[in-house]
């Protein structure tokens, strides 16, 4: 497929994804009610350093006026303050988070709009740094991690959700090695349909995030994105990357078979997950997510690792 083509389809995507955003919320999912989050004014907490920046918003520190606790201040880029699909998929995230009663999963504890008409989110402040920050993490730590993720996203799915969005960039790891999933921007209710909202991180994302017609978005997404962060650990890059994101979108949509060659020494447990979740169609993810998490049990319990990769 040329360049050229490849565009055309990123335009109809794109028209197609914002005006479901606009007018059809995804049916029964909670993010279709208002926020249950008490408002917090702007004038309520103090601004720290820059933690974090992303396409569509920027995460700050910050400190409470009322107890001086911390949190994470996430801004919506002003590019987007008056695009009503952003600044929908932007506060859906709390509303998607708080359903879900879990240690792994990032806890939202307000909301709010800055006096110039920005909305923002303030989350619980974890102590951690995000998986792609880390160098030199051993593969039993990283196994340490995924079976804490896998285990995480087990309550999402159960909640009727998918993530949509898990990338090295969305899990923070603190000095105790306990991982905390973040960024609900792109979940959705895991029975959506063919009407869902497309979404997700190029480079990681799956095919079907990017084109409908590889299927709808569901459980297997996750586990593609599973997939990603194994692909990350042993390469250090995503399972598709590119000079711009018309390159990337390419390979995603047709790399018809993937042949991975994972450095020596990886654990198979490791190497089984990446070539079983990475397949292009949904339903050519021929695992299951308890499957994963008895695979990464196993390697564990064998002693399956190895000090570190990358050397």
């Amino acid at each position: 497929m040329d360049e050229r083509t490849v565009r055309r389809r990123l335009v109809r995507i794109r028209q197609k994804l914002e005006g479901k955003s606009r007018h059809e919320p995804v049916a029964n999912s909670p993010v279709a009610a208002s926020s249950s989050l008490p408002r917090v004014g702007y004038n309520e907490f103090v601004l720290g350093k820059l933690i974090g920046s992303g396409g569509f918003g920027k995460v700050y520190h910050a400190r409470m006026q009322s107890d001086d606790r911390g949190v994470a201040v996430k801004f919506l880029r002003k590019t987007y303050w008056q695009n009503d699909p952003a600044r929908h998929s932007f506060l859906r995230e709390i509303n998607i988070a708080s359903q879900i009663h879990h240690p792994g999963i990032i806890r939202y504890v307000a909301h709010g709009e800055s006096p110039h008409g920005g909305p923002y989110v303030i989350s619980e402040w974890i102590d951690g740094r995000p998986v792609h920050a880390l160098d030199r993490v051993t593969a039993a730590q990283f196994i340490g991690w995924l079976l804490q993720i896998c285990e995480t996203l087990e309550a999402v799915h159960q909640a009727g959700l998918v993530h949509g969005d898990l990338t090295p960039s969305n899990v923070l790891v603190d000095s105790h090695d306990r991982i905390t999933i973040t960024d609900f921007g792109f979940s959705q209710a895991s029975d959506s349909g063919p009407t869902s909202v497309l979404g997700g991180t190029l480079g990681f994302a799956a095919p079907e995030q990017i084109d409908p017609s590889f299927g709808a978005i569901g459980i297997p997404t996750d586990l593609h994105a599973i997939g990603g962060l194994v692909h990350w650990h042993l390469f250090k890059q995503p399972p598709q990357s590119g000079a711009s994101a018309v390159e990337m979108m390419s390979r995603t949509l047709h790399s018809e078979e993937r042949f991975f060659r994972p450095p020596t020494g990886v654990p198979p447990a490791l190497h089984q997950i990446m070539e079983a979740t990475l397949a292009p169609a949904p339903a050519d993810r021929k695992i299951t997510l308890t499957q994963i998490t008895n695979l990464l049990r196993g390697a564990i319990h064998s002693g399956h690792t190895i000090e570190s990769l990358g050397k």
